[in-house]
């Protein structure tokens, strides 16, 4: 966040994990999830962060493991420079049916 202050109602994981994410301008954009929590993760785009893409917008983040592709759908909560990822990101909050599958994907 780009003050440092904690707004999650959940505590945050660091984590990497590459997925492809789609949103009202690309369609299976590279990115990586940098942190998450119980309800949400922050994501950070490899390539520009489409300008149109803001708070309220419906995006869709596809995980790659073992056993084939994993969808989460969520909504984007806010979008900025995240200092602490050094990146221009984005804050999604899951959609209540994808939080337990977030959970299975995301466990260590």
């Amino acid at each position: 966040m780009a003050n440092g202050v904690q707004r999650r109602r959940d505590p945050r994981t660091q984590r990497l994990v590459r997925v492809r994410w789609v949103n009202r301008e690309s369609e299976r954009q590279s990115a990586e999830v940098c942190d998450v929590s119980a309800s949400g993760f922050f994501i950070v785009p490899s390539g520009a962060f489409p300008e149109s893409v803001g708070a309220g917008d419906p995006v869709w983040v596809i995980v790659e493991d073992a056993d084939g592709e994993k969808t989460l759908t969520g909504t984007v909560r806010w979008r900025g420079y995240s200092e602490e990822h050094n990146g221009i990101g984005c804050g999604v909050l899951l959609d209540p049916s994808c939080v337990a599958l977030a959970a299975t994907i995301f466990a260590r």
